[in-house]
This record gives C-alpha cells, sequence and structure tokens, in this order.
C-alpha cells in the first residue's frame, strides 16, 4: 500500500514543485511588466458624460470577476478540514499540499490566460518607458515587492510549502514536517501560509495602468489576503521573540 501510495505522491510533488515555480513566474509577468497599449483615458469624474464606456467595460469586468473566484474558491476550499480529512481517508494527506498547489497553479494560469484588460478606463497612466526616472521608480518597487516574497517563502520553509517536503518525510516514515515545528510557528502558519501581505499589496496597487480590471483584481485580492491572513497578537510577538533572538546570535 506504501508502494501505490508513493507511486502517486512523488509525481504530484514533482508537479507541485514546477507548477508552482512556473506559475509565479507567469504571474510576475502579468503584474509586474510594464504595460503599454493605445488607451482612450476615461477618469471618474468624467463617466458621467460616456456611460457607453461602462457599458463596453461591463462583460470584460465580468469575466474577470469570475476567474477572480475561480482563484479564491478552490484555495480558500482546499485548506479545509473536510478536503484534508477526505485525502486521510483515501492515504494521501501527505500530498494535500502537492495537490492544493496544482490547483491552485491551475486556477491562477487560467486567470493569467484568460483575463480581460478594459483599456478604456483608467485611474491613471504612467509611461514608465519614455521616462526614465517613473521606470527605476517602478522597477525598485517592484523589484524590492518579489523579493520580499521569495524571501520570506524562503524562511517560512520552501520546501514545505510547496509540498515537496511532506511527501519525502512520508516516504522516510517521518512525522508531518508540522510535527516538528514549535506551537507557536503552528499557529502563525495557521493565520498566514505564505507572504507578504504589504509585497503583494505593493504590486497589486501600483501597476504603471491602473485600468479597471486591474482595480477589480487589487480591491478584490486585497480583501480575500485580508479576510484570509488572521495574525493576532501572539503571531507578532512570536515573529518579535525570533527576531530578537536572530539579531543577538548574528552580535555573537
Amino acid at each position: 500500500m506504501a508502494a501505490i501510495r508513493h507511486l502517486v505522491t512523488v509525481p504530484l510533488a514533482l508537479c507541485s514543485f514546477v507548477g508552482v515555480f512556473y506559475a509565479i513566474g507567469k504571474l510576475m509577468v502579468f503584474l509586474s511588466l510594464p504595460v503599454k497599449i493605445p488607451i482612450h483615458q476615461v477618469w471618474l469624474v468624467n463617466l458621467l458624460d460616456d456611460w457607453s464606456k461602462i457599458e463596453t467595460a461591463l462583460l470584460p469586468l465580468t469575466t474577470d470577476a469570475i476567474l477572480i473566484f475561480a482563484f479564491i474558491l478552490p484555495h480558500s476550499f482546499l485548506r479545509n478540514d473536510i478536503f484534508k480529512s477526505l485525502l486521510q481517508r483515501i492515504g494521501l494527506s501527505s500530498a494535500s499540499r502537492c495537490i492544493y498547489n496544482l490547483v491552485t497553479s491551475a486556477s491562477l494560469l487560467l486567470l493569467i490566460g484568460k483575463w480581460e484588460r478594459v483599456p478604456s478606463l483608467t485611474l491613471w497612466n504612467f509611461d514608465v518607458e519614455s521616462n526614465q526616472i517613473l521606470y527605476w521608480v517602478y522597477f525598485t518597487l517592484h523589484f524590492v515587492a518579489w523579493i520580499v516574497i521569495y524571501g520570506g517563502s524562503i524562511v517560512m520553509d520552501l520546501p514545505e510549502l510547496t509540498g515537496v517536503k511532506q511527501v519525502y518525510y512520508d516516504w522516510n516514515n517521518l512525522l508531518h514536517p508540522l510535527q516538528y515545528k514549535s506551537p507557536q510557528l503552528v499557529a502563525l502558519y495557521d493565520h498566514i501560509r505564505h507572504p507578504s501581505f504589504i509585497g503583494f499589496s505593493l504590486i497589486l496597487w501600483f501597476p504603471n495602468i491602473m485600468s479597471f480590471d486591474r482595480l477589480l483584481l487589487a480591491i478584490l485580492w486585497t480583501t480575500y489576503m485580508f479576510i484570509a491572513w488572521r495574525t493576532d497578537a501572539q503571531d507578532v510577538a512570536y515573529q518579535r521573540e525570533q527576531l530578537q533572538r536572530k539579531k543577538a546570535e548574528l552580535l555573537k
């Protein structure tokens, strides 16, 4: 039975590892690559003069909203105890994170591939390619935000986040990786499973062109992160304690 389980979980772990990095790479291009499109700007104060712009934008925005919820719903459901119990019954509990990552990556790639832009309605449009100062401000902001996200993922145990560690431990008849972590860290992971709220918020809210489709994405994803990430005072105290410990170790 264990051999059959490993025949399923090992390929899932490999696919999860590759799929996560591929999907995040596509997401980086989608969110951070400067957009330059022929655009007729219609600011919020001018909408009353031309409601046809709103009417033509309704279908693309509806499509985008469906794609966003097609990402959010499985992203939340697969963390549910019911789903985890189902995997445990069929002997695939060690692959729960892999399946979670694969479904999340697939829904993310679907969102990116089918995304409908609404260039006729914008809040701002900065041509970063023709202005060197704007280009470097934009590039630095997004670069630092992605570094924080990737760096935080490494600190939070990247192999465990990708699901590879769980399958490896199961292969070697070890307990789940979280069983070897402190209760405070497990509680933190339960409240926030990947960084960083600030990093993602900066990327979402500071594109070079804030069209209405990007505004919709920023609003819904920021709201989802705000609801899903439930850090409390104990989490903050634990992180502060760990930071002070690391500083003390470096000063030795």
